[in-house]
């Protein structure tokens, strides 16, 4: 990761986003000017496959991925590809749920080549990861 303060900058913005605390509107507001930049994704996705930081951060770093998916910001992206494939085999239900949400969405958006995508899921099965 280049940058260890953007990156804990990136998590308080997630967690004042979801917080609805005062900052929440702030909050909102920049990471919606970060969206058009592909290192917020690249970010977010390093969140998303990194067990040491919280579920819940990976979490909310998987859903702006999922609700970007479609931004040519975010799936320009390979990190963010690769991340969610790893995101499938996490020891948590709640980051591999998100993980799901954002192949059906980058799938369902046509974003993603579906036998590309189907490949890889049997690769990353097959190798136990």
């Amino acid at each position: 990761m280049a940058d260890p303060n953007f990156l804990q900058h990136v998590v308080g913005l997630l967690q004042s986003a979801a917080s609805g605390a005062g900052t929440h509107k702030g909050a909102l507001d920049e990471l919606n000017n970060m969206k058009q930049n592909p290192e917020f994704y690249r970010y977010c996705a390093a969140l998303l496959a990194d067990a040491s930081f919280e579920v819940h951060v990976r979490q909310l770093a998987g859903l702006q991925i999922k609700n970007g998916v479609r931004n040519p910001s975010c799936n320009s992206v390979l990190e963010v590809r690769q991340n969610t494939m790893q995101a499938l085999a996490d020891q948590s239900n709640l980051v591999r749920n998100v993980a799901c949400s954002i192949i059906s969405t980058a799938l369902s958006n046509s974003m993603w080549d579906p036998r590309a995508t189907v490949n890889e899921i049997l690769n990353g099965l097959q190798s136990g990861s």
